[in-house]
């Protein structure tokens, strides 16, 4: 009897330890993918928001982190690279209210992966301020994933055909990015800081004609957990 009882007590110890080794196992093995799973939802990011100001053969290049005001005439560029893949929306709201997609262009997806550049409006096109002034607005959205309900709205706009469904679109979109804004609030940038870049902003063409600044020069890099948005205002006078 006490032999067995002996036996029936080591088989006790032993199982209670295989179980402890078991649980510790399960543990581990419950926690590494959460910490995989926050790794891939990691956003970095470079960006630059440019604007030409000035005389046209000499401009200064000034960096718009949130506000600037700008005259007409002068000229403006963004300028993306992610450092991880994500998915890239750019809005673009006028004076008159008008709004419009500029990431994603028509045709092509959300998604962009790491190490692409990206410059918009593309290659050495500038967007210049025309006549009509006002206060003009640029959305950025940043995401891990794909954004829907955006993605959705922005396939409405563009088959909207007359003003007024476009309009009501529109406001639909603005309506989700606040939304966004306002729900992901807690999920800003954990870091921001601008990128120094060597060498000259401009150089010469081959005719001799000043070259345009290469804004990825004044870059900065955010790094956010799933979900980065800036909103750009520009007060054009």
């Amino acid at each position: 009897m006490t032999r067995y009882v002996e036996e029936t007590m080591q088989a006790s110890k032993t199982t209670a330890v295989l179980w402890v080794s078991l649980s510790l196992m399960a543990a581990l093995l419950a926690f590494e993918p959460k910490s995989s799973a926050a790794e891939e939802n990691k956003i970095r990011l470079q960006w630059a928001f440019g604007a030409l100001t000035g005389p046209e053969d000499d401009p200064a290049l000034v960096s718009i982190e949130e506000t600037a005001v700008l005259r007409s005439g002068d000229r403006m560029k963004i300028f993306f690279q992610p450092q991880t893949d994500c998915h890239l929306y750019l809005f673009y709201q006028s004076s008159q209210a008008e709004l419009m997609v500029l990431l994603p262009e028509r045709g092509s997806g959300s998604r962009t992966t790491a190490g692409t550049r990206m410059m918009v409006p593309h290659g050495s096109d500038w967007f210049r301020l025309d006549e009509i002034t006002g206060i003009e607005t640029f959305y950025l959205l940043v995401s891990a994933r794909p954004l829907e309900n955006i993605e959705a709205l922005c396939n409405n706009l563009s088959a909207a055909s007359v003003a007024s469904e476009r309009e009501a679109v529109g406001r639909q979109i603005l309506s989700e990015i606040h939304r966004l804004q306002k729900y992901r609030r807690t999920l800003t940038a954990d870091a921001e800081r601008p990128i120094r870049l060597g060498g000259n902003f401009r150089g010469l063409t081959e005719q001799g004609q000043p070259e345009l600044p290469d804004i990825s020069k004044i870059a900065m890099e955010i790094s956010a957990p799933d979900f980065y948005s800036r909103t750009f205002t520009i007060d054009h006078r």
